[in-house]
């Protein structure tokens, strides 16, 4: 399962990063980042920098959505001082 619009370079890392999200966190993941990739397709001045600039923005909203969901699943414990 990969987004809709993604660059093919992309597509190992893309699916290595949704490997790490419940099914249900993959759909929004996936959604979020054809949107964000489509956008920046559209929003940019030539077909090179819009290429780059959508990779850009929509590796970067992935990779930090899984990086926040791992983060809730494992909270830090606070530090037990010995006394």
């Amino acid at each position: 399962m990969v987004p809709g619009s993604y660059h093919p370079h992309d597509k190992l890392w893309i699916t290595e990063q949704l490997k790490q999200l419940s099914i249900a966190q993959r759909k929004k993941a996936i959604d979020g980042y054809t949107k964000v990739h489509k956008e920046a397709l559209k929003s940019a001045t030539s077909e090179i920098k819009a290429e780059c600039e959508a990779r850009r923005e929509a590796n970067t909203r992935l990779r930090k959505f899984v990086e926040n969901i791992k983060k809730s699943k494992n909270p830090r414990k606070p530090r037990q001082y010995k006394r």
